[in-house]
């Protein structure tokens, strides 16, 4: 036995197995919080263009990035153990 083989193999009775479900929720949880942080790039970007005509259309996909994202963060939250209720 090696000190890697610890590593390497997976024992099923330690518990410290990532289920896919785990890992579902934190991709979900990056792109949500990659959606909540881009509309800051795009008000904040240097060569971003100042052009009226398009100002409402930065607000709408910043609020429509912004709430996406917020709702991945929300859906992507660890579940609760309902074995109590």
């Amino acid at each position: 036995m090696t000190a890697t083989n610890h590593f390497i193999t997976a024992d099923r009775t330690s518990g410290t197995e990532i289920s896919v479900g785990t890992m579902v929720r934190w991709f979900t949880r990056l792109v949500g919080l990659s959606l909540v942080m881009a509309p800051f790039g795009m008000w904040v970007a240097p060569n971003a263009t100042a052009l009226p005509e398009l100002m409402l259309m930065k607000l709408c996909a910043s609020f429509f990035f912004a709430l996406t994202g917020a709702h991945l963060l929300y859906s992507a939250r660890t579940p609760r153990d309902t074995a109590g209720y």
